[in-house]
């Protein structure tokens, strides 16, 4: 385990009755930089990720976020302390409008007591104009400060992508994780997102994304992690790992001829 990275993986694995989803998995990620974690259909980056956010428990190994261990965290303690994801299928409120839907995003940071909601009192709502305008801004970032007051549920797939991103962005994470981003994106709002994310970097926010785009992928991510069949097969640069002959074995000559 490197000391100075934000989130480290040690021999982690995760069995499905006796079936291993995910064995002896090692890598460190570090502030500032964009990841990415390909393979094939099956390879285990989605079981990879429930484990990381806490949503899935691991049978061996351990994780340590900036140093600690937390194997025994919830999803929610996670997210305080700085993770934050989004999911393959978005997990919107689809009856709230896209604005509501980032302002959920803040409750671990909303000062205000119960009390003071439930009485209605200023400060209260000082705060709640406070989140607004933030909220406004990060739908702003993301592109779609035009659907603010749209209910979530009738937004077409692509602009739910990217409230979605917005609403992680909300809980000031310093690590996100994104599973499948560009699903439902256009080529130019892919290339956005991608834009996006290397803000954040720039910013010091460590980026980690499940990704099958694999231009999407070489355009952003400085390192890659490649999963088959639960294993890490190779991990480094975007370029080593590209020309990797394991590597083209297992997936990317899948992905350039158009299999996967």
């Amino acid at each position: 385990m490197n000391k100075s990275a934000i989130l480290s993986l040690v021999d982690v694995g995760k069995s499905f009755d006796a079936v291993a989803a995910v064995s002896n998995v090692c890598f460190d990620l570090f502030d500032g930089r964009i990841y990415a974690l390909i393979g094939p259909n099956g390879a285990g980056k989605t079981t990879l990720l429930n484990i990381i956010s806490g949503y899935v428990g691991s049978d061996s190994g351990s994780i340590r976020l900036r140093g600690e261990t937390i194997g025994g965290w919830t999803a929610s303690r996670r997210v305080r302390q700085g993770m934050a994801r989004t999911f393959q299928i978005t997990q919107l409120f689809g009856h709230m409008t896209a604005l509501e839907n980032v302002m959920c995003g803040f409750h671990t940071h909303i000062a205000q007591s119960l009390a003071s909601v439930l009485l209605g009192l200023p400060s209260f709502w000082t705060e709640e104009r406070a989140l607004r305008v933030r909220a406004q801004h990060l739908l702003e970032t993301v592109g779609i400060s035009d659907y603010a007051n749209e209910p979530a549920g009738l937004l077409p797939f692509g602009l739910q992508r990217r409230l979605e991103v917005a609403r992680a962005l909300a809980t000031q994470p310093s690590l996100l994780l994104l599973d499948e981003p560009c699903a439902g994106l256009s080529r130019a709002e892919a290339a956005d997102l991608g834009r996006l994310l290397q803000h954040l970097s720039r910013q010091g926010m460590c980026v980690l994304v499940v990704e099958h785009n694999m231009p999407f992928i070489l355009g952003i991510a400085e390192e890659i992690v490649v999963l088959d069949a639960g294993e890490v097969i190779a991990k480094g640069r975007s370029e080593e790992v590209r020309n990797d002959p394991r590597v083209i074995e297992a997936y990317l000559g899948e992905v350039e001829h158009g299999a996967a």
